[in-house]
């Protein structure tokens, strides 16, 4: 599940969820922005959350699939 319960492969989400995931990752950034972090360390950070939220998921469906 990627940010929001949607998933790369062809998960079901919910309008809650996007809502929700799209909230945590503008809190993230202005967390950033507060701590005066660089623009372009803000994109990193957020990109290193959206991939181990893709490489959670990944996993997560790799052990539950028979």
């Amino acid at each position: 599940m990627i940010i929001g319960g949607g998933s790369l492969r062809g998960g079901t989400g919910s309008i809650i969820g996007v809502l929700l995931g799209t909230l945590l990752i503008q809190v993230i950034r202005m967390g950033l922005l507060n701590a005066n972090v660089q623009t372009n360390a803000q994109g990193i950070v957020v990109g290193a959350i959206l991939l181990a939220a893709a490489s959670f998921d990944a996993l997560r469906r790799r052990s539950v699939q028979y």
